[in-house]
């Protein structure tokens, strides 16, 4: 009798195990399906970070060019100045936005 105790112990544990395996492969497939999600918000996220950027640095271009032009010339032109403003405003509202 001793012998089938041993068994059914070893028969159970078994089961267990197989129980225990099938949860860890679930588990698994979400995290993975989790860790993809992940990466294209990265992804997204840095593509949009680049474009920041650049439109940070035309705007540095853009200011320098002007500080170059203002000391040739009395005052920078207002046009300038309003298109300044805007890049800010537009690299802002990205920056809320995302």
């Amino acid at each position: 009798m001793e012998l089938f105790d041993k068994a059914g112990n070893i028969e159970l544990k078994i089961r267990q195990l197989a129980k225990k395996m099938e949860r860890i492969k679930i588990e698994n497939a979400d995290l993975k399906k989790e860790n993809q999600a992940l990466k294209e918000m990265l992804l997204h996220s840095n593509t949009k970070i680049e474009v920041i950027k650049e439109k940070l640095e035309d705007i540095q271009r853009h200011y320098s060019e002007a500080q170059e032009n203002e000391e040739r010339s009395a005052s920078p032109s207002k046009e300038k100045m309003v298109y300044f403003f805007r890049a800010i405003g537009q690299c802002l509202m990205w920056l809320e936005k995302y």
